[in-house]
């Protein structure tokens, strides 16, 4: 594997191979690239019926159960172009809807991917292409059918597909999701980390002597959308020394911590430090919510829960998988899905190639975002939107079908491959 990169950079050469890495894929059933087992495994992912059976939407896991989704598919289409006597430099495209989206004439560059020689056109069935009525036969069977926008193929298709200003609200955002983690949260006003804390000492605690990390990180007490409140990410960690082993000395036993500055979105903080001793990132929570504006004085230390690792302050989840809506429409992912409606307006989706190289963008969006957000930022449990128990959703929660966790996909860099979008010379972040 190596570079994915956009569809319409790609020569006739590498469309023609990636098209035939496809048809191999579909025409060898008995084989272990074979193409249907991945329609197979999306049903499943729907097959409980509720928002809490499935380990693949509606949650977390929907950025990192796809990534593994397509990375195994990647790996099937470089299987099939060695079968084909190649030398399996092959690697799958993403396509950029947000430019590449005018069916209505395929000599334009907006218009190629919908070409005869490479995805094909719309119709019910598609009759042309690669793809087309006779040729291309779906799991369980049938024949592929696109709408593209066209209401009289498919009723409840939308007419244009998403913008660079709707990517661009997601990729921005802060909070990577939030409570209850499910298809419901909006866009909120997520916040970033506070500034490092600023520190005093005074006499009358209880703290014992040693060195101390503080961090502090922003809450906001109503979340629209949302029944609880979002947290920041940690501030950067700042040393405090209290007792005679100090330099200079320092007779103190409580710390006093000011209020981080106004930040909008923003209502309150909470503080976190570590054991005497103990090193910069094991805080543990302390006290909180605190009004922003009110500072606060730790007389003593105790363990509480662990730091947060992932911004809760939004979801930039919720809104590329396309549930966060304000204008009563399917947006970004869930929009692509109804544009071209048919075929992949159902869980049997993959069905339809499109699939894949549209996953595969959305991938690449999840990178992006990254980059712009460093840190581990995934939560480790995932409870029921139906209490009691736990989605498998958590950052050590294995995907079904496979055994594969989203731990094991945060760094798609690490998975063998890269976006031709990605930054020169930045290294993803995903410690926690």
């Amino acid at each position: 594997m190596g570079v994915r990169r956009n569809q319409r950079l790609l020569k006739k050469a590498d469309k023609d191979r990636f098209i035939a890495a496809v048809l191999e894929m579909k025409a060898k059933p008995a084989a272990a690239y074979n193409y249907n087992k991945y329609v197979t495994w999306h049903q499943d992912a729907f097959s409980g019926g509720t928002t809490d059976s499935n380990p693949a939407h509606n949650g977390p896991a929907f950025f990192p159960w796809h990534r593994e989704f397509i990375l195994r598919f990647e790996k099937d289409l470089v299987a099939a172009d060695l079968a084909l006597g190649k030398d399996g430099a092959i690697t799958l495209p993403y396509w950029d809807w947000t430019r590449d989206n005018d069916p209505s004439d395929t000599t334009k560059p907006a218009g190629r991917l919908f070409h005869d020689d490479f995805l094909g056109p719309k119709g019910n069935p598609v009759a042309t292409g690669h793809f087309r009525a006779g040729s291309w036969v779906i799991v369980p069977a049938g024949d592929l059918v696109r709408a593209y926008g066209d209401s009289a193929i498919d009723a409840n298709t939308v007419a244009t597909l998403a913008g660079r200003p709707e990517v661009k609200v997601g990729l921005e955002m802060h909070g990577f999701d939030s409570f209850p983690w499910d298809e419901t949260p909006d866009a909120g006003t997520p916040f970033s980390s506070p500034h490092p804390p600023k520190i005093t000492t005074s006499a009358g605690g209880a703290i014992a002597p040693g060195q101390y990390f503080v961090v502090l990180t922003y809450r906001n007490s109503t979340h629209p959308g949302n029944t609880t409140t979002g947290e920041s990410l940690p501030s950067v960690s700042r040393r405090v020394c209290l007792g005679g082993g100090c330099t200079p000395p320092n007779a103190h036993n409580q710390l006093v911590i000011a209020s981080p500055g106004p930040r909008t979105g923003a209502t309150h903080y909470n503080v976190y430090v570590t054991a005497a001793g103990g090193a910069a990132g094991t805080e543990t929570y302390q006290t909180g919510p605190i009004a922003l504006g009110t500072d606060t004085t730790l007389t003593t230390i105790v363990a509480g829960r662990k730091r947060p690792t992932v911004n809760t302050s939004g979801s930039a989840r919720n809104v590329i998988e396309g549930w966060a809506t304000t204008r009563g429409e399917p947006e970004i992912h869930n929009r692509t899905h109804v544009w071209i409606g048919g075929t992949m307006s159902g869980s049997d989706s993959p069905n339809d190639p499109l699939f894949f190289l549209h996953h595969c963008n959305i991938d690449r969006l999840w990178a992006l975002w990254q980059f712009r957000h460093p840190g581990q930022q995934y939560p480790e449990v995932v409870p029921n939107v139906v209490p009691p128990g736990n989605r498998p959703h958590g950052l050590n929660d294995a995907m079904p079908p496979w055994t594969t966790k989203p731990l094991d996909v945060l760094n798609h860099v690490a998975l063998g491959y890269s976006y031709d979008t990605d930054p020169i010379g930045v290294a993803v972040n995903v410690s926690p």
